[in-house]
């Protein structure tokens, strides 16, 4: 295999949950704030909802999967332990385009956008490193290949000119 597995990769991959979860909450608290926060919030809704149902509606039409997961772990230790667990209920089904890939690109440019966030360096740097290890950690646990991460970038630039510039335009 080019991309060898790194059971290390599972941090990055389990902080896509709280990424996901806690970016869509922040904004939704903050929408309540303001109508300029409210645009915000509802930028992020559709623009994760809108692909996400695309994903759904792919992986209706077209179910797929891969086959890239090792049978034995290279070593044995916590991380292949966590690892073990989730492949367990996790199937490699229905993987492309990558939901983690597409969902940590909305999230990234939703904070990268925030006007809330303009002048936080920290977040602003941040943000963008968590959502580069999420994505390639779908690809180190072999969840996902290249193509998977390809196509959920494809969908992601397609739906951000339609939120950003024809659904929900700027105010």
């Amino acid at each position: 295999a080019v991309i060898p597995f790194n059971e290390w990769f599972i941090i990055p991959y389990l902080i896509w949950f709280p990424y996901l979860v806690g970016g869509a909450v922040y904004f939704f608290w903050r929408g309540a704030k303001s109508d300029e926060e409210r645009h915000q919030y509802y930028q992020m809704a559709f623009f994760l909802v809108s692909g996400m149902t695309i994903c759904l509606a792919i992986y209706t039409i077209w179910p797929n999967g891969l086959h890239l997961r090792p049978n034995t772990y290279p070593r044995q230790n916590i991380a292949t332990r966590i690892v073990a667990k989730l492949q367990g209920f996790d199937t490699p089904t229905n993987v492309c385009p990558s939901l983690h890939v597409y969902t940590s690109l909305v999230i990234n440019s939703v904070i990268c956008r925030s006007k809330m966030f303009r002048k936080n360096t920290l977040v602003k740097v941040l943000s963008p490193v968590i959502m580069v290890l999420i994505i390639i950690s779908t690809v180190f646990l072999k969840q996902h290949s290249v193509v998977d991460v390809f196509w959920a970038l494809i969908l992601f630039i397609v739906l951000y000119f339609v939120t950003y510039y024809v659904v929900l335009r700027e105010k």
